[in-house]
């Protein structure tokens, strides 16, 4: 009995992976390069200078005064936005990237529904929380 089989063309793959085709190596070679590139530098941008992230502009202020001219502090909810109700733009998230550290205030609405993703998203930033060691009731404090 003789059956009738359908031969199906070969298609080549659109983009040449390592081990199939010629140049896969030389493309894994390039996209390996880029990816470390873009891994180093961390803590600087393009000037070379090094960069701090705080939440909203008066921590910046203070934040400037006593870094004097050896950082550039960057705020993330800009003058004149809630920061209880500020979502970050997507410029924001990949400048974020270039800090070497972010200054949060504690709790305030944009740090409680933005810190962990920010956070995820670049681990190699440290953070300071600038409200521990303080009360959250004042109303001792006063009296």
């Amino acid at each position: 009995m003789k059956t009738n089989r359908i031969q199906q063309p070969t298609v080549a793959p659109a983009f040449p992976f390592p081990g199939r085709g010629t140049g896969g190596a030389a493309v894994f070679a390039f996209l390996f390069l880029l990816l470390l590139s873009a891994c180093s530098g961390r803590g600087k941008d393009s000037t070379g200078e090094r960069i701090i992230t705080v939440t909203m502009e008066p921590q910046r202020y203070f934040t400037e005064a006593i870094a004097g001219d050896k950082f550039t502090v960057r705020s993330m909810v800009p003058k004149g936005s809630s920061p209880e109700t500020y979502d970050p733009t997507p410029q924001q998230l990949v400048s974020l990237g270039e800090s070497e550290a972010y200054l949060r205030i504690g709790y305030i609405g944009f740090e409680r529904s933005w810190m962990d993703r920010l956070m995820n998203n670049t681990p190699h930033i440290q953070v300071f929380d600038t409200s521990k060691g303080f009360s959250s009731d004042f109303s001792r404090t006063l009296t």
